[in-house]
């Protein structure tokens, strides 16, 4: 959190110059993912079953343009299975309101090749590479780890009870507390 304590130390110059006492109140709008590895361990099964995603040499050579035109390295498509990485305690990375989610029900993530290795997220290429079989392959594969993945839940309550018991430790006494406050939304009456 290196802005965090940038802006911390900020504000105890501020304090100091102003001659004054200050307080700390850091209020976010979303919650970290709350991980569940039972409900990913089937996952990771189902992706290894799966195996990787095969590519055409013209999709192969798209998927190098990609990269040609964002400035990254030419090496094409990376649809490896790694294995289930460690949960880490600060993982990183943008915001999601999955986390939000999470700390309500149990929550799988998955992750799949729909671009070139190194495409630049939210950006035109990755969407150049959504509206052909790159993306629309990501897509297919995706839904047929996400299927299998229930279905195998749906079949065995005793994975379903290894996810809720995870979900239910780890989310321990903790109240999920939206920021958006409850009932309709406070839009103003324009009259």
């Amino acid at each position: 959190m290196p802005v965090y304590e940038r802006v911390m130390k900020m504000a105890e110059g501020a304090t100091i110059m102003a001659n004054v006492d200050h307080k700390v109140s850091l209020i976010s709008g979303i919650y970290e993912v709350l991980v569940n590895r039972e409900g990913g361990k089937i996952l990771q099964q189902n992706l290894e079953l799966l195996g990787p995603i095969s590519y055409t040499e013209d999709e192969i050579a798209f998927g190098k343009k990609i990269q040609e035109a964002t400035q990254k390295p030419l090496v094409g498509m990376d649809s490896k299975i790694t294995s289930l990485k460690e949960t880490s305690e600060n993982p990183g990375g943008g915001s999601t309101d999955v986390g939000d989610v999470s700390w309500n029900v149990p929550n799988i993530n998955l992750k799949v090749t729909v671009a070139p290795k190194d495409t630049p997220w939210h950006s035109w290429a990755v969407v150049a590479c959504g509206g052909m079989s790159i993306g629309h392959k990501g897509m297919i594969y995706s839904s047929k780890a996400m299927s299998m993945t229930m279905l195998d839940l749906f079949e065995n309550p005793d994975l379903v009870q290894k996810v809720k018991e995870e979900y239910k430790e780890r989310k321990g006494d903790v109240v999920y507390k939206p920021i958006i406050p409850e009932g309709p939304p406070p839009i103003p009456n324009k009259k």
